[in-house]
């Protein structure tokens, strides 16, 4: 059951026990995990590179018509403290322009960096663009496509308009620190605990890849061929992980020449994760989740309620028995 092969002809892959299909397979420790397939015909051996996978899933899904994506290979997603949020996909050059913006907002809630080019290697993202256009324009072609995403349970999906509001362009990006962040199931991992042994990105990014391509397929069938202008199936240089940089990182990103964007973003990929940080960002989190569940809950209402009640009552009864002053 260990072998490679003999689990690959099963449709079975080793895994990581963050994958949410990990079945352990023996007691002896370090214990062996092994998952299903979710898309066998994405694999050709059971040691596939992420990028075999993505390009497998390119030849199945793929489709080029007028939009040309090189015009704007640089994505800059970023949600800001008071509501402000910065939202662009553009051409390299804009680069020093975004990055501004980045340096002077406020803190970063989430926020994304991504530069499309194959130049990354085993640090790259993968990434998938889906370019519609309807009779009414772009925007309600993307509209349609995130809530039919929304269906299969996939967020963090990035939008926005091109050639007019002729296109909708609907973005997926591999962005495993935004999934761990909210805690997210998403894609067949447990991403909060992936986070804390990231070893193998490999493994990770080949599940995001099957599980991004099979819902994709199944939410395309409910588009008319000729609403799909283009699918793209790209790799990035990116980070998912602005929120956790200090100012001064975020300064030092800043700086970096459009130019060389795209290694210092393979380089901040490569980072360990600061654990200390998400831990704090969990835990407030879970403040804010017992807080919001206290505003909707009945019985805390009618203690808050009770003892509003005890307050007025035990106010009224010293101003009735206060002396008066002669």
């Amino acid at each position: 059951m260990k072998n490679a092969l003999d689990l690959f002809a099963q449709g079975r892959v080793h895994t990581f026990g963050w994958a949410l299909e990990a079945e352990a397979v023996g007691t002896v420790e370090p214990r062996t995990f092994v998952r299903k397939l979710a898309c066998p015909r994405l694999y050709t051996t059971p040691d596939d590179a992420w990028q075999q996978v993505w390009r497998k899933a390119s030849e199945w899904l793929d489709k080029r018509c007028e939009y040309d994506p090189s015009t704007s290979p640089l994505d800059v997603w970023a949600q800001c403290d008071g509501g402000h949020s910065i939202e662009s996909s553009s051409p390299l050059d804009r680069w020093p322009e975004l990055a501004r913006s980045l340096m002077v907002a406020r803190a970063i809630l989430t926020g994304l960096v991504a530069v499309r080019t194959t130049a990354a290697g085993p640090l790259g993202y993968p990434g998938m663009t889906i370019v519609l256009e309807t009779p009414s324009g772009g925007a309600e072609g993307a509209l349609m496509l995130i809530n039919l995403l929304e269906q299969q349970g996939i967020g963090g999906v990035l939008a926005n308009l091109a050639g007019g509001g002729r296109w909708g362009i609907v973005k997926l990006i591999y962005s495993p620190c935004w999934y761990a962040a909210d805690e997210e199931r998403m894609f067949g991992v447990d991403w909060a605990r992936w986070v804390a042994l990231p070893d193998d990105q490999n493994e990770s990014k080949r599940l995001w890849c099957e599980h991004a391509a099979l819902a994709v397929s199944k939410v395309l069938l409910e588009f008319p061929p000729t609403c799909i202008d283009s699918v793209f199936f790209d790799e990035y240089a990116a980070t998912d992980r602005l929120w956790l940089l200090s100012k001064p990182a975020v300064r030092r990103l800043g700086a970096v020449s459009h130019r060389r964007l795209a290694a210092e973003l393979a380089w901040l990929s490569a980072e360990p994760l600061p654990l200390s940080d998400l831990q704090r960002h969990w835990d407030k989190m879970a403040v804010r989740k017992r807080v919001a569940a206290m505003l909707t809950d009945r019985a805390f209402h009618d203690e808050v309620q009770r003892r509003l009640d005890n307050r007025e009552r035990t106010t009224a009864r010293a101003r009735r028995t206060r002396p008066k002053l002669s």
